[in-house]
């Protein structure tokens, strides 16, 4: 089974083409995740302060 070159040009275009926005949802994954880790950190320290403020 063989390709031809108008074939594999086509997928190289699309590929190119579309890149950015395989690349923007990454990076967007990435940001979301750092963003719930910040934020699951920010509920980790929260708790520990009303605890120890029910505490006193």
């Amino acid at each position: 089974m063989g390709f031809t070159q108008v074939q594999v040009g086509k997928w190289k275009k699309t590929l190119i083409d579309g890149a950015d926005l395989v690349i923007g949802q990454v990076r967007k994954g990435s940001d979301t995740e750092v963003e719930k880790a910040a934020l699951e950190r920010k509920i980790g320290q929260l708790t520990i302060e009303i605890d120890w403020l029910k505490k006193n």
